[in-house]
């Protein structure tokens, strides 16, 4: 019992730590960033040594540096722990892959962005190489932390996705409220912005952020269909996913990639031409065109400004993609509300 209450306290002062560690002191500087940087590797060594994982802080072999290691069980696992002002590129997941597989065959790297990921990094674990690396990301790291949960679970839960769907980011939903009243709508997109995009519709439409409708980043499109089928790993498991994917070159051989990817039964596309910031174009004065030297927390800005400005009925009557999105989100609310009508009157009986 005084062991139990003993992790308790430590998880809560791990819980304190980490969210201090987001608040900048003002007139901040760079070197305050890195600093934050050091104290994070030393954190998390700290949350590994609560679960007993044997961590190893950082060290340099062979003119690499490691950020660290721990052990789970017989397996080794080197590691990588980024806390960057800006998501990491796949160029730094790909200097991760290099430091792994140079090591004992069979040894496994999990890398730790907590600012997050940005274009295809997922597709780059998955191109024609073995899968040897996980990601995680902020999300991951305060599913560690919540009381139903530790970071050995959400480690398992990646682990069984990347061997079951060769998945190299799965987010596990260990960390919800309540556990969702009605059927469960899974969607999957590409990447962080195209997350914003569709957050915002769906509290829009729905009039709330509903509990049974869950939004997954692939991290890439070759990743899209990886991801769908990992949802079928979560409990409960999606009634329905919806894949939404930008057209980019060829819509016709977007769907055709996808079709011969998903196994799952009940799933959608939603394909937008040329991409799904052409939803912000009603309204708004977002431009597709990216300015140079246009950072991707200036760019996700620029995007939820323009959202703010969206006539979403203009939308609606002009894109059919769009209007089936809306219409899925709409019977996903009503059946959450049917559901929260049953419970009360279940309960007044």
């Amino acid at each position: 019992m005084l062991a139990t209450q003993g992790r308790m306290n430590t998880r809560k002062d791990l819980a304190e730590e980490f969210k201090q560690m987001h608040v900048a002191p003002n007139g901040t500087d760079a070197r305050w960033y890195r600093e934050r940087g050091y104290r994070f590797e030393k954190w998390l060594n700290k949350l590994l040594a609560s679960e007993e994982l044997a961590p190893r802080t950082g060290y340099r072999v062979k003119g690499e540096q490691i950020d660290g290691s721990f052990r789970l069980g017989h397996e080794y696992f080197l590691l990588e722990a980024k806390w960057h002002t800006e998501p990491l590129t796949a160029d730094d997941v790909y200097a991760f892959q290099g430091k792994v597989a140079g090591k004992l065959s069979g040894t496994k790297g999990v890398f730790i962005s907590v600012s997050g990921f940005t274009g295809p990094t997922a597709d780059a674990l998955v191109k024609g190489k073995a899968l040897n690396v996980l990601l995680f990301d902020e999300n991951d790291i305060q599913n560690s932390l919540c009381p139903q949960c530790s970071f050995i679970q959400v480690l398992h839960a990646k682990l069984r996705a990347a061997a079951e769907e060769g998945v190299p980011f799965f987010q596990p939903q260990f960390n919800l409220p309540t556990r969702p009243a009605g059927p469960v709508i899974g969607i999957v997109c590409e990447g962080r912005i195209d997350r914003a995009i569709l957050h915002h519709f769906v509290t829009l439409i729905a009039g709330r952020e509903p509990d049974n409708i869950q939004i997954h980043v692939a991290n890439g499109k070759l990743s899209l269909p990886l991801v769908a089928n990992s949802l079928r790993l979560i409990d409960p498991p999606p009634s329905k996913i919806i894949v939404v994917a930008d057209a980019d070159e060829s819509k016709k051989k977007t769907l055709k990639y996808l079709r011969s990817k998903i196994q799952v039964e009940d799933w959608e596309a939603i394909v937008v031409e040329p991409a799904i910031e052409r939803w912000l174009d009603y309204g708004s004065q977002y431009s597709l065109n990216k300015p140079k030297q246009e950072s991707a927390f200036d760019r996700l800005f620029r995007v939820k400004r323009a959202l703010k400005q969206v006539n979403i009925n203009a939308l609606r009557d002009a894109e059919k993609d769009f209007s089936t999105f809306a219409r899925i989100v709409e019977d996903a609310t009503r059946s959450l509300r049917a559901a929260a009508a049953n419970r009360h009157k279940a309960a007044s009986r």
